[in-house]
């Protein structure tokens, strides 16, 4: 294990899910919870003796099985009810140390999808659920863990809109399959989008902005194989994504398919994904995720230099990367997410700093904040090779 220099993200899941949307998702209030019952049909404080009867193993089960929006409700009906909620340990925890994500899954109106204890037991795993690597992020529509790194690469992770999706079938459904599966595909947890560039861009004219909704289309790719009852129909229309061995030309389908799964990456990968930390029971401490500074640098150099170079032309290079023998356009990697995307949790960051090479190459601790600080990143501490985080240079 080596030592080296690091840092946490200050705002939550940047171009992720929020993506230059028109919301301060760091400031989204608490959700409303739905309106108590009324007097006539309010139990009684005691519960009408129900709970007080019921062993505390079953009441934690039942309430941990309930999802988010009856619990806010729940809390309403009486005291008995709010106590027996407020000191449920899972959603004490998550209230406290996830915040951000509780207020995500009501803003895009998944609360009443999922149950506690589905949260609680991503909360409380470190892993992304596709490839192993710590994984600070979590995937909306299934509510699974994951990592940067596969929502990016994994089809599981990929998302799309509902119309979009069907749109691709009017030359081999009828109207009526049509507006069956668009009912069908209706049914799968929903992420409404805010406005923005994964959402839907008000129009001068419009009375109401009604937001995106999204799904999985892994999801959708299940729900419609069951509907159509074989797999193989499915695949012919929608879920082929590569030629058959030996042909050299991808047939019109497929090309349609690549293309459909290509526009649904570029317009909304990363919409379906927040930031949710994860709880290390051990140590009592939630962990957002460490990420390597001189990493998080050099990137943000060959974005501006990229940047700059598409502005300026061939010959106007305004930026230049700061590593030695790096500043040349094969030296750059551009497929996809690297070491300053990758989120690490303490000891684990040390295997990172060991084969790191801008890391040798002489970064200075708090080299990066004048020019990354702005986009999200917090200042720099050192790291032992042990995992110890010292916050300062001594």
């Amino acid at each position: 294990m080596a030592p080296g220099i690091g840092h946490r993200r200050l705002r939550p899941a940047r171009l992720k899910l929020e993506l230059y949307t028109e919301y301060d998702l760091a400031k989204i209030p608490p959700p409303a919870p739905s309106a108590p019952p009324s007097d006539s049909t309010r139990p009684p404080a005691d519960g009408g003796n129900l709970v007080a009867r019921l062993p505390p193993e079953l009441t934690t089960t039942i309430l941990l099985h309930l999802d988010l929006n009856s619990l806010l409700t729940l809390r309403l009906i009486n005291t008995l009810y709010r106590t027996l909620i407020d000191s449920l340990h899972p959603y004490t925890l998550l209230k406290q140390h996830a915040p951000h994500t509780l207020r995500i899954l009501h803003k895009v109106q998944l609360a009443s999808h999922f149950p506690l204890h589905q949260l609680y037991a991503e909360f409380r795993h470190p892993h992304c659920r596709a490839c192993g690597a710590f994984g600070p992020l979590v995937f909306l529509p299934t509510l699974t863990r994951c990592c940067d790194r596969c929502i990016w690469t994994r089809p599981r992770f990929q998302v799309a809109r509902i119309g979009f999706l069907a749109s691709q079938f009017p030359g081999d459904f009828t109207d009526e399959e049509l507006e069956t599966l668009v009912s069908l595909l209706r049914q799968l947890p929903i992420v409404r989008v805010f406005t923005g560039v994964y959402g839907r861009d008000p129009s001068p004219i419009d009375i109401v902005h009604e937001p995106i909704g999204i799904v999985s289309v892994a999801e959708a790719e299940k729900a419609i194989v069951n509907w159509l009852g074989t797999v193989e129909r499915f695949r012919g229309v929608i879920a082929s994504l590569k030629a058959p061995r030996g042909r050299t030309e991808p047939s019109s389908d497929v090309l349609r398919l690549m293309e459909m799964y290509g526009t649904a990456r570029s317009r909304w990968m990363g919409t379906g994904v927040t930031d949710l930390p994860y709880w290390d029971a051990q140590r009592q401490m939630a962990e957002s995720g460490i990420y390597c500074s001189p990493c998080a640098l050099q990137r943000e150099y060959e974005n501006r230099y990229e940047y700059n170079e598409e502005l300026g032309g061939e010959g106007r290079r305004w930026d230049t990367l700061i590593w030695d023998g790096d500043d040349d356009a094969g030296a750059r990697n551009t497929d996809g997410p690297r070491g300053d995307d990758v989120a690490f949790y303490m000891g684990d960051i040390c295997s990172h700093f060991e084969e790191c090479e801008l890391l040798r190459k002489g970064y200075v601790f708090g080299m990066k904040d004048g020019m990354t600080r702005g986009i999200g990143n917090g200042p720099d501490f050192w790291i032992h090779a042990d995992g110890h985080i010292v916050y300062d240079r001594d």
